[in-house]
């Protein structure tokens, strides 16, 4: 027995991925559209599994799933539907909910900036943190200091070299 034990001792095993399991359960429920309960497996990976081999593509998938929620006139935690009053102005509007037109424009399939009294606005703030890892060549974007989405940094210009580790832009 002792042989055997020191032989199996000398072979590793296969690594276990903590984080394997949980992410099929996600990619099921995505498919069967409960994506409030994919989108909390998928937080679950990218929160306590970071060595998980399933750590990346967990963050591509609830990057696009934010991004899919954040565009569509669905509800989410702050955004909100204002009905537009007289004197209302698009520009005004951004600017009072911490927005930009652009996103008010998408989300709510306008052509222009007119409005007019009684139109529904879905309107969200925009506002966002963002880490930036030149190394790993990687833009990560934060809500409330919570994974939002990750972008590749194709290139970069530094006009200042030497800045700190972190920076207040």
């Amino acid at each position: 027995r002792k042989k055997e034990v020191s032989n199996l001792m000398k072979h590793q095993g296969s690594k276990v991925d903590p984080g394997k399991k949980i992410h099929d359960q996600a990619m099921e429920l995505i498919r069967k559209r409960e994506l409030d309960a994919a989108r909390e497996k998928l937080t679950e990976i990218i929160d306590v599994y970071r060595d998980s081999e399933r750590y990346a593509p967990a963050r591509a998938v609830l990057g696009e799933m934010n991004m899919d929620r954040l565009f569509a006139r669905t509800p989410m935690p702050g955004k909100l539907e204002y009905t537009v009053v007289s004197r209302d102005r698009l520009n005004a509007l951004a600017a009072k909910f911490r927005t930009t037109i652009a996103y008010v424009q998408r989300v709510n399939n306008l052509v222009g900036t007119m409005i007019h009294p009684g139109d529904r606005l879905v309107v969200y703030p925009l506002e966002f943190e963002v880490e930036v890892d030149l190394q790993g060549k990687r833009f990560t974007v934060l809500k409330e200091a919570k994974f939002f989405k990750d972008y590749t940094i194709v290139g970069h210009h530094l006009p200042f070299p030497n800045l700190g580790k972190e920076t207040t832009i």
